[in-house]
C-alpha cells in the first residue's frame, strides 16, 4: 500500500552525564549493642558518583502517511506516524568516590579499588556495555518538493527498559552491579530532507 513505508535507522545518543553527591542520604538504622539501647537511627551520607552514558540504537521503523490517492503529490503536506523496534547498545562509565570513607571499609568492595599515595582508597574507573531491545515512536509532517523528495519535520521518542552501571576490578575480570536506571526515554526533534525510493 502506498501509505506505508519502511526506514532503517541508526541513532547516536551522545554522552550525557549523571553526577550525584552524596549517592546516599538518609537514616541509617543501627542494631545491637546494649539491650537497653535498642534500635537507633542516625542520619548518614555515603559516597559520590560521576558517570557518563551514551547509546547507539539501530532500528527498523514502519511509517503510515495520511494522504489520499495512489501517490503523494508535490506541493502538499503529508502527516504521518511511525512505530519501530531497535537494538540498543549502551555504554556506561562510572567513577565512584568514597568521600565519607565508609565504602572502602566494605570487604566486598576492596577489589574494585586501591589505596593511593595519600593513603586514600580510590575506586577504579569502570565501564559497562549493555544490550537492550528499544521501542520507538514518531509523529511528523512532510512537504513534497517532488513526488520523491520531501522536507521532513518530526518528533521521535525512544524507550530503553533499563541501563546498568557496574563496578569492575583493575583487569575487568570481576564486576558488581552498583545502580541502574529504569524506563529510560529519549526524545529528539528532527528537520531534514527525506528521499523515498
Amino acid at each position: 500500500a502506498p501509505q506505508w513505508r519502511l526506514e532503517a535507522g541508526w541513532d547516536r545518543i551522545s554522552v550525557a552525564e549523571y553526577n550525584v553527591s552524596p549517592l546516599f542520604r538518609g537514616d541509617l538504622h543501627l542494631t545491637g549493642g546494649e539491650p537497653e539501647v535498642g534500635n537507633i537511627s542516625v542520619p548518614a551520607e555515603s559516597g559520590a558518583v560521576q558517570s557518563k552514558v551514551s547509546t547507539d540504537i539501530i532500528s527498523i521503523m514502519a511509517y503510515y502517511d495520511f494522504f489520499s490517492g495512489n501517490q503523494k503529490q508535490a506541493g502538499s503536506f503529508v502527516p504521518y506516524i511511525g512505530l519501530g523496534l531497535g537494538y540498543a547498545d549502551t555504554l556506561t562509565e562510572l567513577q565512584l568516590s568514597d568521600i565519607y570513607g565508609d565504602l572502602s571499609s566494605i570487604q566486598d568492595l576492596i577489589i574494585y579499588g586501591d589505596v593511593d599515595e595519600n593513603n586514600v582508597f580510590r575506586f577504579y574507573k569502570s565501564s559497562n556495555h549493555a544490550s537492550n531491545i528499544a521501542g520507538l515512536g514518531a509523529l511528523g509532517i512532510s512537504y513534497g518538493i517532488t513526488e520523491r523528495v520531501f522536507l521532513d519535520f518530526s518528533a521521535r521518542v525512544m524507550y530503553i527498559p533499563s541501563i546498568k552501571w557496574k563496578l569492575t576490578n583493575i583487569d575487568n575480570t570481576r564486576e558488581k552491579d552498583w545502580f541502574s536506571a529504569k524506563n529510560m526515554i529519549y526524545t529528539n526533534v528532527m528537520f531534514g530532507i527525506r528521499f523515498e525510493f
